[in-house]
């Protein structure tokens, strides 16, 4: 990136960052930007967010997306859900 495009981009990331809502639909981009430029603040709201959309689905995904942009709260609220999803399977009747 040019040196103009970088500071654009980075204005655009801190005028972001002052409001107070992040919605899910560009929470994990912002979630990169934040941790790029160093804005915990607004990577505590995408964490947040993200944290509220989480399925068994997509957990694995957004658990490599904390790990690869330091997010750990975001990290521990992938371990906690696994945890409270955890479903153990009951050995069948018909076994050995």
């Amino acid at each position: 990136m040019a040196a103009q495009s970088m500071q654009q981009h980075y204005v655009m990331v801190v005028c972001i960052a002052e409001s107070t809502e992040v919605t899910s639909d560009i929470a994990e981009e912002l979630l990169r930007a934040a941790d790029q430029y160093m804005l915990d603040g607004l990577k505590h709201l995408c964490e947040e967010s993200i944290s509220q959309g989480l399925t068994m689905e997509n957990l694995t995904e957004t658990y490599d997306l904390a790990e690869n942009f330091n997010a750990p709260q975001l990290g521990r609220r992938c371990a906690l859900f696994a945890l409270e999803h955890y479903v153990v399977s009951k050995p069948s009747s018909t076994c050995c």
